[in-house]
């Protein structure tokens, strides 16, 4: 039986998240192995054209001018109906801000696998008073599990979430040093 998984990309403007995101879109839809899905947070940009040509045309745009006003709940909410409409099994969000919006609305759906990937090492600076590894911390309380590679700012965040869904073992970090082989990596615990 086949599932169904979404992509949900903060837009197609040409950049190292999206153009993942898209290449993922394209080979779970050749795999056969899945209904996919394709969410945005702005539905604009030249990836646009190479995700139509997948045959995805109907992608619904849940557009943010803040976290912090009354349309973004009425936004999240309303990506939770999508979710729980299309019956969407997996959920994957692609960077910081799908990840916030993504996760939020896919653990009020109850989406049972919510991926939260962050590809960006760059460090930014604090906002509204918090800190980069509380930024992040606040998304992964909907997350079972957390896998990281890279800066251990993910790992510090899962650290942060005092919710105890997380156990030993549940976090952690594919050892992936750049220029290694994937095939090759390790797994190994925070």
């Amino acid at each position: 039986m086949r599932y169904n998984a979404l992509q949900l990309i903060g837009s197609f403007h040409q950049g190292g998240s999206e153009r993942q995101a898209v290449q993922l879109t394209r080979l779970l839809l050749e795999s056969g192995r899945c209904n996919v899905f394709v969410a945005t947070l702005e539905r604009d940009g030249v990836l646009l054209d190479e995700i139509n040509r997948l045959g995805l045309n109907d992608i619904p745009e849940f557009r943010l001018n803040s976290f912090y006003d009354f349309h973004a709940f009425k936004q999240v909410r309303r990506f939770a109906q999508y979710l729980r409409r299309h019956e969407i099994d997996v959920v994957h969000a692609h960077d910081f801000y799908t990840n916030i919006f993504g996760m939020a609305a896919a653990g009020l759906a109850r989406v049972p696998v919510r991926i939260a990937s962050r590809r960006e090492s760059a460090v930014r600076p604090r906002l509204n008073g918090l800190s980069n590894a509380r930024r992040i911390a606040w998304p992964m309380r909907w997350l079972r599990t957390v896998k990281t590679s890279g800066n251990n700012l993910f790992a510090k965040a899962c650290r942060r979430v005092k919710c105890g869904r997380f156990t030993t073992g549940s976090i952690s970090r594919a050892c992936n040093p750049r220029g290694a082989n994937p095939k090759e990596t390790k797994s190994c615990e925070h």
